[in-house]
Order: C-alpha cells, then structure tokens, then sequence
C-alpha cells in the first residue's frame, strides 16, 4: 500500500513538526513490522511543505500506526484520524497517491 502524502505546516509550527516527525512520527512507523517505507521530505523553496512517503504490507498496518499516535499523543478532534496535536500543526493537506 502506498501512501503519498502532502501537508502545509503552519510558519510557527514548521520546528515543532520536524521535532515531532524525528521524535514520534518516523520511528513509531519504523516499529512496525508492516512498515516498509516512511520517508518525509521538506520541499526546500517551501519550508513548510512536507511530503510523507509511505509503503506498507496492509490498511490494517496504516490502521494500526494511528492507533499507535493516538495512544501516544492524545486523541484526534472529531472526524479526524490523527491526533489533534498533530493536526493543529497542520494548515492544509492533500492525499496525492
């Protein structure tokens, strides 16, 4: 399963995202057995874009990686799959694959 995946990090957010990726985001990823790729990059004449760049063996790898960000950063608001401290970091975002 792959997962291409766009987000606007707000301009006073964009340290505490890297922050949060090299600290939670990247590594509770790597835990998982179904994780074959997690990669982030920073579009460098855009600092506070990312590109999350994911392969995984199932939706039920994905699944559980979330499960995982919540448990370990709080809860999501409603209708969101990731927690709301992540989210609130967020400015836009867009699903490219």
């Amino acid at each position: 399963m792959l997962i291409i995946y766009k987000v606007s990090i707000k301009h006073n957010k964009i340290s505490a995202f890297q922050r949060l990726a090299d600290k939670t985001l990247i590594p509770e990823a790597l835990k998982l057995s179904g994780c074959k790729l997690f990669s982030l990059y920073q579009n460098l004449s855009n600092k506070n874009e990312f590109i999350f760049h994911e392969i995984w063996d199932t939706e039920e790898n994905v699944h559980q990686y979330k499960l995982n960000l919540i448990s370990k950063l709080g809860k999501p608001h409603l209708n969101e799959e990731f927690p709301a401290f992540m989210n609130d970091m967020i400015e836009t975002d867009e699903d490219l694959v």
